[in-house]
């Protein structure tokens, strides 16, 4: 739940055609990582929101597996969530 940073790419959740009020198992997402930030088919990404608390750890949402990479988004498919997620919740290459 409290995963630390990996220090790897990050970007955002920034669209998804089955949008209504949150986001959960096997709705599509876009994110604005792609080919160029080493992003590829099969990856893994960690869902994640900042603690609004100063120095509180992150809350892991769940995590996104990428099926199609252009070169700066790509489509991923929500494969397993803890919390809801929205629009605008930070992702992380696992």
């Amino acid at each position: 739940v409290c995963d630390p940073a990996s220090g790897k790419a990050s970007g955002f959740i920034v669209n998804s055609q089955e949008w209504d009020l949150a986001l959960g198992d096997g709705n599509l997402v876009e994110i604005t990582l792609g080919r160029e930030d080493q992003i590829q088919p099969g990856d893994f990404l960690v869902v994640y929101r900042e603690s609004p608390l100063p120095g509180s750890p992150r809350q892991v949402l769940g995590e996104i597996g990428v099926l199609t990479a252009e070169s700066h988004t790509a489509t991923a498919r929500i494969l397993r969530m803890r919390y809801a997620m929205h629009i605008g919740d930070k992702v992380e290459l696992r």
